[in-house]
């Protein structure tokens, strides 16, 4: 349980530390690659995030440790508060 919470915390860090980077980047509004240097690194962000997410997320319907399966639960919870907060955030679109 506690490898799982640690790896939560981990995955969230990277992924926002990912977003941060994102928005410190600052290409010119009218620049043609604008699209793909804010989207393709969100999805870079989103792609990696996702798949540490597995590792977090599979005890909750396998581990026999119920424990892990509950910091599990907790995790997915977590993870789609951190996914709902990324897609909300207006400074990502506004550029």
């Amino acid at each position: 349980a506690e490898e799982i919470r640690a790896g939560l915390g981990k995955v969230v860090s990277e992924y926002e530390g990912r977003l941060d980077a994102l928005l410190a980047a600052k290409p010119a509004p009218d620049s043609p690659t604008l699209f793909a240097e804010t989207f393709g690194r969100l999805a870079e962000a989103d792609g990696h995030a996702s798949l540490r997410s597995a590792e977090l997320t599979l005890p909750a319907l396998v581990s026999g440790d119920g424990a892990a399966r509950a910091a599990s639960s907790e995790a997915k919870k977590q993870l789609q508060h951190m996914w709902s907060g990324a897609y909300l955030r207006p400074d990502l679109y506004a550029r």
